[in-house]
């Protein structure tokens, strides 16, 4: 295993056997991690000889995704809506279909609004940050009871040059913005039940807890949300969540008690996956 070619062999041929699903996509992933290259560069120049630095650092990558960490801990980044954003560990890692939440909110928007969101659990600060790019007029508070996810939050902010429009702070739920209106409430908050949690992949259980499950079979955080978010919406403001995919029909009747018209978004397979609320009765 010297150059490009054996390598990917290697890899993917030694994730297959630990029962690595994608052992295709992240020996290239982690492969181009090692000798910081492109995709492109892999598959054009096959030959190209890895230094023994590089051979080190991607059989070493190799092992930890076969003890189940996942990717973007141990490439220390993640792709999202076109962008790449710092990760690590103990801090929840973005998923793909998190993007709808920002589909929705450009279906809600004008890109010139001068909007005021608000987003609890920012964990990396993909949503907030990501928000301040497609919205330049935007102001975005978000916040976390992480510290580790505040100051990832601080550097991808920084990393995408959006820290002049964002407040980033410490605390749980809407602790940190008392007496404060937006436009726009938004989350991908802890939904995962008990038994949702023990049954997950391995890699889902590397990632804080706390992030992932909820009360209530996983509805505890996002009925608070709901409850709480009237006080700080404007009158016509929304509500974007990310929930569990057989939440849809329980969380559609209860935000409705709340005086909110709902909407309930689908991903790509289906599921039921992100609420959009419009707050009409105060």
């Amino acid at each position: 295993m010297t150059n490009i070619r054996d390598s990917l062999i290697y890899g993917k041929n030694y994730l297959k056997k630990n029962n690595i699903e994608s052992y295709q996509l992240d020996a290239e992933i982690l492969l181009m991690k090692a000798i910081e290259k492109d995709k492109t560069f892999l598959y054009a120049y096959p030959e190209y000889e890895l230094e023994e630095r590089e051979r080190k650092k991607y059989l070493k990558s190799l092992r930890k995704r076969a003890n189940r960490f996942p990717v973007a801990y141990i490439t220390g980044e993640k792709e999202f809506y076109g962008n790449k954003f710092l990760v690590q560990k103990g801090v929840f890692c973005p998923r793909p279909e998190t993007e709808l939440l920002i589909e929705e909110a450009k279906k809600i928007f004008d890109i010139n609004s001068k909007i005021r969101v608000y987003e609890i659990g920012c964990g990396t600060g993909i949503i907030s940050i990501t928000l301040l790019m497609i919205f330049p007029k935007s102001v975005v508070y978000c916040s976390d009871v992480n510290e580790k996810a505040i100051e990832i939050t601080k550097r991808n902010a920084e990393l995408h040059k959006v820290q002049d429009r964002i407040k980033i702070l410490k605390g749980d739920f809407f602790e940190p913005v008392k007496y404060q209106e937006f436009d726009l409430v938004v989350s991908n908050p802890p939904y995962l039940s008990l038994e949702d949690y023990y049954n997950a992949e391995p890699e889902v259980r590397k990632e804080p807890k706390r992030a992932l499950m909820s009360k209530e079979k996983g509805l505890g955080a996002i009925k608070k949300i709901i409850r709480e978010s009237k006080k700080y919406l404007v009158k016509n403001g929304y509500l974007l969540l990310e929930i569990g995919n057989t939440q849809g029909d329980y969380v559609r009747e209860y935000a409705r008690k709340f005086g909110y018209s709902v909407d309930i978004i689908k991903d790509l397979n289906d599921f039921d996956r992100v609420v959009k609320a419009k707050l009409i009765k105060f």
